[in-house]
């Protein structure tokens, strides 16, 4: 039993050991001084000598911790002295006395290493869920590019051009396209350099298109300055684990779980496995903002009472950057929010807080997007112009098409000048740039920027006519484009190939020709052919949880609707305003088995949880 002495710091299992109670005794207050001398009176002679016990013990408390500093200390020399090893003066030389607050310094050095161990552990997980998110694009060699990236790129340059002077392998496109480039001093007095920089007058400037983020854009931009585009790419890797890991604890905090290291371990290897989130990470195109929008909205709506200040600050920033980057996110998180704002208003019993917080976010997104179009029109003296989205789809659709032919020219709409190039697909409508055959990207500035403007006039004009044919080519074209389910942008295009041998810097380009992407040699059947079934049994999961009535599930279930709520959001705004493509789907559809694998039990049961 004194060999027990040494490893045990319960008191009670200490004196019971060295019979002065039976273990199932309970000392209660009052009777230490009993317990006291039966203890020592029990210890044998040398060992009573050897043990101190104090003359007077409080009866405040109602436990013997006031014996452990005087016992526990010797518990190595009890041991040996029991089995008659040694003279006990010798041992009391080799194991003297601790000094005082001793104990407690070693108490404190070990939770100190304690917390050391956990901390390297939660950031092995994390190092290796940031790995396992990135195996598309170390497999591919280089980061995932599309033609749009180099507009992000060249925007976010120009905005640092004019701001610091800096220049870079994409200003000589700015030079390019707005003046010729600035010409060196000559010494002459009074002189100034000319060229860029010179502010044009009206609307023939060249177009800068809103919507094409420079927020977004700052982000490979900086990357690209740092030295690597591989650093936006693994930006994009630890803010899609940290909101999977976030999510995770969430809903398993709804099932009054906890979540753990390595459950956080195996769904993020699922998911970049057999989802695209893995491809989209990789991707320096802004639609991976859609998921992180998606998710952002979820926890700020349902979780907001019950998160601390960090998380708030985590979702809201983080929301705010998702909806400044794309234009879809926008319209798709705004009416969202309105959505469950009137709901909370007609039951009066969901809180109105996360509902306006959201539409703060959206305000916030605008304000950001209307700073950039004053900057560009201060720097250009014209504004940025967005793309006649809705214009080309309407047309394509075959609505618009039949307008034009029955009510031009008296209509009035410039659109009537080119009835003779329709109908075509929207997105010849607005990039093809061959004279005679586009309409928007083919048109001089001024033409351009007015086509643009009459575009709400134009939808108006063409619901007040033909109200049902538009819901119907509408409702056609978001099913259409649900249907789009591949990763066709991640096998580079001819286009996509000789956009890049145009744009590309140097040194980038021999990086990209060398990626597996621009090859078309990316293995990308294994995700686009698991997607499909995982999102059928996703979504059983989920609206089967939705018909159980346990308090718990409810809540979760509430999340996952609104999850489900947004993509649809997403499907419709994208199927509307553009031609349908596989990413506009694919960039979140990976949200449906997260949440579907959180409905089930925990993966595995070990200790600790997702920090």
């Amino acid at each position: 039993p004194t060999q027990l002495l040494a490893s045990t710091f319960h008191p009670e299992q200490t004196l019971s050991l060295l019979g002065a109670h039976p273990p199932s005794h309970e000392v209660r207050c009052g009777q230490q001084d009993d317990l006291l001398a039966s203890a020592s009176s029990d210890l044998p002679t040398r060992l009573s000598d050897l043990v101190p016990v104090p003359d007077t013990v409080p009866r405040s408390g109602c436990h013997l911790g006031t014996l452990l500093p005087n016992l526990l200390p010797r518990a190595d020399l009890i041991a040996s002295m029991s089995n008659g090893r040694g003279d006990r003066s010798e041992q009391m030389e080799l194991i003297p006395l601790p000094k005082s607050g001793q104990a407690t310094a070693a108490n404190a050095n070990h939770k100190t290493l304690i917390r050391s161990c956990r901390a390297a552990k939660t950031v092995m997980v994390y190092a290796i869920a940031w790995l396992l998110m990135l195996w598309p694009s170390l497999l591919n060699g280089a980061p995932f590019l599309m033609p749009d990236t180099t507009t992000y790129l060249r925007g976010a340059d120009a905005i640092a051009y004019s701001l610091t002077g800096h220049r870079t392998a994409w200003t000589p496109e700015l030079f390019r396209k707005f003046a010729p480039e600035p010409q060196k001093p000559t010494g002459l007095a009074n002189e100034q350099p000319t060229g860029a920089g010179e502010k044009a007058e009206g609307n023939d400037n060249p177009i800068i298109l809103a919507g094409r983020s420079a927020y977004y854009g700052a982000l490979p931009y900086l990357s690209y300055l740092l030295g690597s585009l591989w650093l936006a790419v693994a930006f994009q890797s630890m803010l899609a684990v940290a909101c999977i890991a976030l999510t995770l604890q969430v809903l398993r905090g709804f099932q009054g779980r906890r979540a753990t290291n390595l459950e956080l371990l195996l769904l993020v290897g699922l998911l970049a496995l057999l989802t695209p989130v893995g491809y989209f990470v990789g991707f320096l195109m802004p639609d991976i903002t859609t998921a992180f929008a998606i998710l952002a909205t979820a926890h700020i709506l349902l979780t907001w009472s019950s998160m601390d200040r960090p998380r708030r600050s985590f979702w809201i920033l983080l929301l705010v950057f998702s909806l400044a980057s794309h234009s879809s996110n926008l319209l798709m998180t705004g009416l969202a929010a309105i959505a469950f704002l009137a709901l909370s208003t007609i039951r009066r019993r969901e809180p109105r807080q996360p509902a306006l917080m959201v539409l703060l976010a959206v305000l916030a997104a605008i304000a950001l997007e209307t700073a950039f179009s004053l900057g560009v029109r201060e720097a250009t003296g014209a504004s940025p112009v967005r793309p006649p989205f809705v214009t080309a789809r309407l047309v394509d659709d075959g609505p618009g098409y039949r307008y034009l032919r029955n009510h031009c020219p008296e209509s009035g709409f410039l659109l009537c000048n080119y009835v003779d190039r329709l109908p075509q697909p929207s997105d010849d409508f607005l990039w093809e740039k061959r004279q005679g055959i586009g309409v928007f990207s083919a048109l001089p500035p001024a033409e351009a920027r007015a086509l643009a403007l009459e575009q709400n006039r134009f939808l108006l004009a063409v619901l007040a006519d033909q109200p049902l044919d538009v819901a119907k080519s509408s409702f056609i074209a978001g099913a259409r484009q649900a249907r789009r389910i591949g990763l066709e942008e991640f096998n580079y295009a001819d286009g996509a190939r000789s956009h890049f041998s145009e744009k590309l810097p140097g040194p980038l380009l021999e990086k990209i020709r060398r990626s597996a992407a621009f090859k078309g040699e990316m293995p990308v059947a294994l995700v686009s052919g698991a997607t499909l079934p995982l999102t059928v049994l996703s979504l059983v999961a989920i609206f089967g949880a939705a018909m159980t009535s346990q308090a718990r599930i409810s809540r979760l279930s509430a999340f996952s609707l609104v999850v489900c709520l947004m993509l649809v959001l997403n499907t419709a705004v994208c199927g509307m305003m553009s031609t349908p493509h596989d990413r506009y789907i694919m960039r979140a559809i990976w949200l449906l088995p997260l949440v579907a694998m959180c409905l089930l039990p925990p993966l595995v049961r070990v200790s600790g949880r997702v920090t």
